[in-house]
């Protein structure tokens, strides 16, 4: 696969422009501080204390014993001592492998590790400077470079998306040496401290970028970009498309709806020129522990197996061109306690006839019920039982006529108390032979 290196880079409000590199060689410069000396710098960051002598004869210096202040030495980077450092394995949920194998818990990757989820899994690393990435499914990253310069304690982190999607949370950036990079085939994503999402997908062989927090400029091969917070650009094998807006933060309708159904639902205010929308649950609003997600052409979600509890749901419009817009995000609470009820004759009937009402309640915990029957929905009941703690009743000899009937299902105690009822169902009775 050809690789086409695509510099990207942050413009300071001080001025300073950082820049990232797909690799680099050549020297470090380092800034000489009051009371240096090369043997003192060989003693802290060059791997063999003798190369000394090439970083004097490098940058003519006299006496190794007297540097000058302020000045700046050119090393070579391959003299250099390097620290190696690890990403740790915060959360993850489903098939994830690292070098094949399967991820853990607490696990720390290298340099050199690469990290795959598979349909419906998630993955959160966290770094030791706190930055975070997280790679949601179907994702394949390497991690080329995680080290620590010993000479200037500059800090280098380098990945590789092949595939996918990756969202990085970083921590400012300290030391002018320091280096955080996301690398796609087509395009490098470097920032001093921001938060931003990089997506490439190897079937279509184009890159995305957006920025949510921070300031984040993509030079490409004949053009630059400086992306703003809430902007993004995609990149692709033809060249560098025009920065747009990301979409708007989609709105939820009815967020108050207490999530007790079947299917957890959502739906949400239509945005102008989305081709589709993303939701992702997670345990913490960090979303560092995602447990599910889904996309959707429309804005609405019916999500299946979603267990109880409280959870963290957050959304986002998807352009035509691929950009995933700004994050909105919401507190749920879910208590699945939809009935599933029927009706039937009993057999064996002391009266003329016997109608068997029976219900199965879903979701934890216990429960009881509350049955009625109504001669219109709505309607004043004819038959109103409270507090039952049984799932049928039998009701002897109704008379002919029409009916509706309902359960209500209802669970917790106190100020934690919820409750739902069934849609009423008809009911015919014909006259008792």
């Amino acid at each position: 696969m050809i690789r086409y290196v695509v510099a990207i880079f942050l413009v300071l409000a001080s001025g300073e422009i950082f820049t990232a590199h797909a690799g680099e060689g050549g020297d470090l410069r380092y800034q000489v501080k009051r009371g240096d000396t090369l043997f003192d710098l060989a003693g802290k960051g060059l791997t063999n204390l003798q190369d000394y002598r090439i970083v004097q004869a490098r940058n003519r210096i006299e006496d190794p014993r007297k540097l000058l202040a302020g000045s700046v030495l050119r090393v070579p980077r391959r003299l250099l001592r390097l620290q190696p450092l690890a990403a740790r394995v915060v959360a993850f949920r489903g098939t994830v492998t690292v070098n094949g194998d399967g991820a853990s818990q607490g696990m720390e990757i290298g340099a050199g590790g690469e990290v795959r989820t598979r349909s419906g899994a998630f993955l959160t690393l966290e770094l030791p400077d706190s930055s975070r990435l997280t790679i949601p499914s179907d994702s394949r990253l390497k991690i080329v470079d995680l080290h620590k310069i010993l000479l200037t304690n500059s800090v280098i982190k380098r990945f590789e998306l092949d595939d996918g999607r990756v969202e990085a949370n970083v921590k400012s950036l300290h030391d002018a040496g320091d280096r955080f990079e996301v690398k796609t085939p087509i395009s490098v994503a470097g920032v001093r401290g921001t938060s931003f999402r990089v997506a490439f997908s190897e079937a279509s062989g184009s890159a995305g970028t957006g920025v949510l927090e921070g300031r984040v400029a993509v030079e490409g091969k004949q053009s630059s970009r400086l992306l703003d917070a809430g902007e993004g650009v995609v990149v692709a094998k033809s060249g560098m498309k025009q920065p747009v807006r990301l979409l708007a933060a989609p709105s939820l309708l009815n967020p108050e709806i207490f999530q007790d159904g079947e299917m957890v639902e959502f739906r949400l205010e239509p945005i102008e020129g989305a081709g589709g929308y993303r939701t992702q649950l997670a345990t913490d609003a960090g979303f560092i522990d995602i447990f599910t997600e889904s996309t959707s052409d429309e804005p609405a979600f019916s999500l299946p197996d979603i267990p109880d509890g409280n959870f963290f749901v957050r959304f986002t419009a998807l352009s035509a061109g691929g950009l995933e817009g700004l994050p909105s995000t919401y507190a749920v609470e879910r208590r699945r306690n939809d009935v599933t009820a029927t009706v039937d004759n009993l057999d064996d009937c002391p009266g003329r006839r016997c109608l068997r009402f029976r219900w199965r309640p879903e979701g934890q915990g216990d429960r009881h019920f509350r049955f009625q029957i109504t001669s219109a929905p709505g309607g004043v009941p004819v038959i109103d039982e409270m507090n039952m703690s049984v799932e049928e009743i039998v009701i002897t000899d109704l008379p002919a006529g029409v009916y509706y009937w309902r359960v209500q299902s209802i669970g917790g105690e106190g100020k934690d108390t919820f409750a739902r009822w069934t849609e009423y169902q008809k009911l015919h009775v014909t006259p008792a032979r």
